[in-house]
């Protein structure tokens, strides 16, 4: 944002295009209030943001000081589709009652206003209930985040389980998501993070959180029912799920149990895709067979059958061939995200452990 020019309001294009872009898709998540559809801009002489909420998520970004203050609520979307369509450079708005005039050359826009007492307020600073914060690159965060939010359940009627889970271990961030059928875990060295009680973020506000920011150190304060993220010119305030999250923890420890193997993980993704093709959808089941050193993977439906073979390296010794069925789709998941050339398999009771440079997933197995 820029000073006034005459009685009217200077703005940059290209950086209210870049605010505006971070938070207007949390306008789009609700019809509840129309009000919410909206995004209030705040001009001050000391610093101006642009607040966005759906009462469940809140962000607000900052923007250069202004030489007068004025508060502007406005269509989110509207307000920046019509700020695309324009020209880079200088645009001026300027406030009419109840209507916000929008120019730059011969194009003008007349824009309704929203009622200012109507959009909510959001306390950003109150940190009632905190129980813990720690810093971290924002990059590191959302590769995390990414790491492992494609095993959180979509199924609303487990509403626990519709989020990532942020907690500790071992005196690190760990971040954990399951749906009941899988499991994926990955904990960060580089994060310290004393035993705190952890707190469940939706799994719809995940987007937002991976578009708001852009780049840099960010803040991760963890309250009863919120956590907090205060970045460079970013605060969003997401509300948590506050349901129980189910004990995990004996689930990730083998003890060395089980038995397992090396493989290449590009190998085995191939293999896996090549069974699903005669699948009848994505989630089919796939029979593996482990036999000396390969695995077999053997895939059949009313369309046919394909056998698929995957050498491996045993690290632990069997007796005869071993066989168990898998969801095709939740073991390309894992693999899909694993780093690093080759993974650990390991098979116990009726879970499947993968292990990368990273992290630990877990699928279990199928009754066929």
């Amino acid at each position: 944002m820029r000073p006034r020019k005459g009685d009217n309001m200077i703005i940059d294009r290209d950086k209210t295009i870049d605010a505006l872009s971070r938070i207007v898709n949390i306008t789009e998540m609700t019809n509840l209030m129309p009000v919410l559809k909206c995004v209030k801009i705040n001009f001050k002489t000391d610093v101006s943001t642009v607040t966005a909420t759906n009462l469940n998520v809140t962000a607000a970004v900052t923007l250069p000081a202004v030489d007068t203050e004025e508060t502007l609520v406005v269509n989110g979307k509207v307000f920046l589709d019509i700020v695309k369509a324009l020209d880079k450079g200088d645009i001026e708005l300027n406030k009419d009652k109840n209507i916000l005039r929008i120019s730059q050359g011969s194009a003008k826009y007349d824009l309704a206003l929203g009622v200012e007492e109507d959009f909510p307020t959001i306390d950003t600073n109150n940190d009632l209930g905190k129980f813990d914060a720690f810093l971290i690159d924002v990059n590191t965060l959302l590769k995390l985040v990414r790491k492992v939010e494609f095993a959180s359940s979509a199924d609303e009627t487990r509403y626990a389980l519709c989020g990532i889970r942020l907690t500790s271990r071992e005196g690190h961030l760990e971040v954990v998501a399951t749906d009941g059928f899988r499991l994926s875990l990955v904990n960060s060295p580089s994060v310290p993070l004393e035993n705190v009680p952890g707190v469940t973020i939706p799994r719809n506000a995940l987007a937002i959180i991976k578009n708001a920011f852009r780049g840099g150190q960010v803040k991760v304060v963890m309250y009863a029912s919120k956590v907090k993220f205060i970045g460079v010119d970013t605060t969003l305030i997401c509300g948590v799920i506050e349901a129980n999250y189910p004990l995990y923890e004996g689930l990730i420890s083998t003890n060395g149990a089980g038995i397992s193997v090396k493989v290449e993980t590009a190998a085995l993704m191939e293999a896996i895709r090549k069974s699903l093709i005669i699948g009848e959808t994505k989630d089919h089941p796939i029979k593996a067979v482990l036999s000396g050193t390969n695995l077999v993977l053997k895939s059949e439906s009313v369309f046919g059958n394909t056998v698929q073979i995957v050498p491996v390296e045993a690290t632990t010794e069997t007796e005869g061939e071993v066989a168990f069925n898998f969801n095709g789709r939740y073991l390309s998941d894992v693999l899909n995200r694993a780093e690093g050339s080759t993974i650990s398999l390991k098979l116990l009771n009726d879970k499947v452990y993968v292990y990368d440079d990273t992290s630990i997933n877990l699928v279990m197995t199928l009754k066929v």
